[in-house]
């Protein structure tokens, strides 16, 4: 299925490093958060809960405003860019109210490319196989679920406890490449429904 459609190839290949992003920063932030901020697990907690929140307003709202008004590959080009600013100013910021900046650039970069990539995956597939398409989509979130964490322990402790940021980051700038390749003219649920 794969091989005969670029399109939905670049999306799930798009859908895997996002997660793999994703992954690394959730592995290693509480570990970040204690080296440059002296948190302990109730900021990290309260943080983290509250990009939850935000991910889940933005997804039931705001992204569908977004793609209705810019369409679905425009509010994924956007939400992918904030994702790759957000990680990236993660990776270099030292003070609260840079992090303040950078996590809400991640919230809603994520917010946005979550639902628009999902909408773009499910526009591949025909009606009949809607279903394996978006498994196909969901394994790969799953492969990056597990290849994130894998080398997050290793860069934070390797390199520099910053140093799974910008990785994440530049995974994201990676499927920003690949979203942006080619136009994904094989829409299949638009032409045979």
């Amino acid at each position: 299925m794969l091989t005969s459609r670029p399109a939905l190839s670049r999306f799930i290949a798009v859908m895997f490093l996002m997660i793999a992003a994703q992954a690394l920063m959730e592995t290693t932030f509480g570990l970040w958060a204690d080296v440059e901020l002296s948190w302990g697990p109730r900021e990290v907690g309260w943080t983290l809960a509250a990009l939850g929140v935000g991910a889940v307003l933005l997804q039931g709202g705001g992204a569908g405003a977004a793609s209705r008004a810019l369409g679905e590959r425009m509010t994924l080009f956007i939400g992918l860019a904030l994702f790759a600013a957000g990680l990236g100013g993660l990776g270099v910021t030292h003070q609260t109210a840079t992090l303040i900046a950078s996590l809400t650039a991640l919230v809603i970069g994520l917010g946005l490319a979550t639902p628009a990539l999902n909408a773009l995956i499910a526009a591949q597939a025909s009606e009949h196989e809607r279903g394996a398409v978006m498994g196909l989509s969901q394994s790969a979130g799953a492969l990056g679920r597990v290849a994130g964490p894998l080398g997050a322990g290793a860069l934070f402790d390797i390199f520099h406890h910053a140093a799974p940021f910008i990785a994440a980051s530049v995974l994201i700038l990676c499927a920003l490449f690949v979203a942006l390749s080619e136009p994904s003219k094989d829409v299949i649920g638009a032409s045979q429904s």
